[in-house]
């Protein structure tokens, strides 16, 4: 059985790597650090932009490359920074009329009305 001996720097992901049965490319020398590429490219942009080598609007081009829909599978650092960034936000989008009308359960004075697409994050 594989032991599961590394933790990825981006996610906080426990998974298995082992050096001494890989030779270590070009390729492959980041899986001693990250567990996919996608946390290896997300980690280093975040890097170059607090390094001051990216700029805000650079690291969010070269962001949107990458996978950053579940912007809870990531460390809390790394979420700080997309946010500062401006790659992801504090809202969620309303994807029904439920979700609405349980935001406004204890509205007495309840009318249907227009929504902007975008609630502020109830968590």
């Amino acid at each position: 059985m594989t032991k599961v001996n590394k933790i990825c720097l981006c996610c906080g992901k426990k998974y298995s790597y082992c050096t001494s049965c890989h030779t270590p490319t070009a390729d492959t020398y980041w899986k001693n650090m990250w567990d996919t590429e996608n946390c290896k490219k997300v980690f280093m942009i975040i890097s170059d932009y607090k390094a001051n080598v990216l700029t805000a609007d650079e690291a969010k081009n070269k962001l949107a490359e990458c996978d950053i829909s579940d912007k809870n599978s990531f460390k809390d650092s790394i979420v700080k920074a997309l946010k500062e960034i401006g790659a992801v936000s504090d809202k969620k989008e309303v994807t029904s009329v439920e979700e609405v009308a349980v935001e406004n359960k204890n509205d007495t004075d309840f009318k249907p009305k227009k929504r902007n697409r975008f609630v502020n994050n109830i968590e």
